[in-house]
């Protein structure tokens, strides 16, 4: 009786070790330009344990320039820019969760961070952390609404053409969401399109410059 009850709490202690959370990144780059509204990362977090369904965020650090604010969308609800700390609930039924980290540049340029921690209620110790940076760039020497290019069609499927060009080349960089690039290309009036069949379903940003006009677009992929 002695050597079964030693198996049972060996068991469940080894049960316990391996009761983790975590978030699929535990960093993320974020990057758009001024004019927009405001730059998202996303993420997962995930647990390995069904019965483990109470949860605490706390943003520990957040880094801003002035006039910029930020907010974190868990699991459950999108909380408000003065929320530093929430609870939050992943049922038995549910092994993964979104997560989100809003920043809102308020068309101020600059760099900044958060750092959110998680932690489960039954074991503090069960814990895991998120960096999000966040870089918003300049809009360049010209007006964004004066620009004589534009990106066609989107949403898009396949090809990405553009109208506008002429005797300047045309530096183009398409980056995702979170700010990862995922096209470089030179455009010219010989050479007008950009292949996009390789890239997911979803939002992206054009960021393209003749030397005198830098600008960006938003498309979307299908």
């Amino acid at each position: 009786m002695k050597k079964i009850f030693t198996v049972l709490v060996f068991v469940f202690s080894a049960s316990l070790s391996f009761a983790q959370i975590s978030f699929k990144d535990d960093t993320l780059h974020t990057a758009t330009y001024q004019n927009e509204f405001e730059v998202v990362g996303y993420t997962k977090f995930q647990k390995t344990v069904a019965t483990d369904t109470d949860f605490v965020w706390v943003r520990t650090v957040n880094t801003l320039p002035s006039g910029w604010s930020s907010a974190v969308c868990d699991v459950e609800l999108c909380r408000t820019s003065t929320t530093d700390s929430a609870d939050f609930v992943l049922g038995s039924n549910r092994m993964v969760g979104d997560f989100s980290f809003h920043f809102y540049p308020s068309n101020n340029k600059g760099k900044g961070s958060m750092t959110v921690v998680v932690y489960s209620k039954a074991n503090r110790k069960n814990s895991t952390t998120i960096v999000v940076f966040a870089e918003i760039w300049g809009l360049g020497i010209a007006s964004v609404q004066n620009s004589p290019y534009v990106f066609f069609p989107s949403p898009a499927n396949e090809v990405l053409n553009v109208n506008g060009i002429s005797d300047k080349d045309l530096q183009v960089r398409i980056t995702d969401v979170v700010g990862n690039i995922v096209n470089e290309s030179v455009l010219n009036s010989n050479d007008a399109s950009i292949n996009i069949s390789n890239l997911s379903a979803g939002t992206y940003f054009v960021r393209f410059s003749d030397g005198d006009i830098l600008r960006t677009q938003k498309i979307i992929k299908q």
